[in-house]
């Protein structure tokens, strides 16, 4: 007589649970987590790892000199939190990164902005540029009427010394 298994029934290994295809938005300096779990947190994964490809090559993230002393597992805690922190991002760290076990994985990609590029004008780069005008640019604008029909004047922007 055969014994018939249900595969929904085995509890050995880890079935990760949730979504591919995440973005996960960070900043240079902050952090992020990058979410894999097991369908049942108790369950404990014979293997699992993290990779990426920030460079050409696969990276195994665990074990790249690249995030020493940056990184997070919470595994400890519970065996099927599979879950990685990484702080102190750099803007290198973006790329696709995914969460491996003996019976699955999980993708997702991580974009970092570095607040301080020209690419997102942001709080601080607008007070830092009125901070520079001259007391003659801001007469200049203080003194236009749009309804006398003037023209506003070009005023170049100028750059502190270095």
């Amino acid at each position: 007589m055969a014994v018939v298994v249900n595969p929904g029934l085995d509890r050995s290994g880890c079935d990760l649970s949730g979504d591919n295809n995440l973005v996960i938005n960070g900043h240079r300096g902050g952090s992020v987590l990058l979410p894999c779990s097991c369908s049942d947190l108790r369950a404990k994964p014979q293997t699992f790892t993290w990779k990426t490809y920030r460079t050409v090559n696969v990276t195994d993230v665990l074990n790249d000199e690249h995030y020493r002393d940056r990184l997070q597992l919470f595994n400890n805690i519970s065996p099927g939190n599979l879950s990685l922190l990484i702080s102190d991002l750099r803007v290198e760290d973006g790329a696709d990164y995914w969460c491996s076990t003996e019976k699955g994985l999980r993708d997702m990609k991580i974009t970092v902005t570095d607040l301080f590029s020209f690419d997102h004008v942001d709080f601080f780069f607008l007070i830092n540029f009125s901070l520079k005008c001259t007391d003659e640019e801001r007469t200049k604008k203080r003194n236009f009427n749009p309804n006398q029909g003037e023209k506003r004047q070009k005023t170049s922007i100028r750059t502190a010394p270095k």
